[in-house]
């Protein structure tokens, strides 16, 4: 803290001031390597690596014909990415996984 300078925005509506943002990041597709995750993919042999995470058009383009019919034997789970929530609020990050049957499983990361 400090006190206001001539220079400083004599303004008293424009207190507190903003100085810096946080910066929103969120874990990428390990395919496009642009869109966020959607889907954590395990036991699949077109998969870079097990397991590994995919946004919706590459899991579908990947995992799937054009009939909608699953090209090899793999697990999915829907990825739901909290770092996000978490790094705004600085506490614990902590993964859902929801399997391809319904069932939730909590990581902590």
């Amino acid at each position: 803290m400090r006190l206001m300078h001539s220079d400083d925005c004599q303004t008293l509506s424009q207190y507190p001031l903003q100085l810096t943002t946080k910066s929103l990041k969120f874990t990428v597709c390990n395919a496009c390597q642009t869109r966020p995750v959607k889907w954590m993919v395990a036991n699949s042999v077109h998969s870079p690596c097990d397991p590994a995470h995919y946004c919706d058009v590459c899991f579908k383009m990947f995992h799937y014909n054009a009939q909608g019919e699953k090209t090899c034997d793999f697990k999915a789970f829907q990825y739901t990415d909290n770092m996000l929530v978490d790094r705004l609020f600085n506490t614990q990050t902590t993964c859902l996984l929801i399997a391809e049957d319904g069932q939730k499983i909590s990581m902590i990361l």
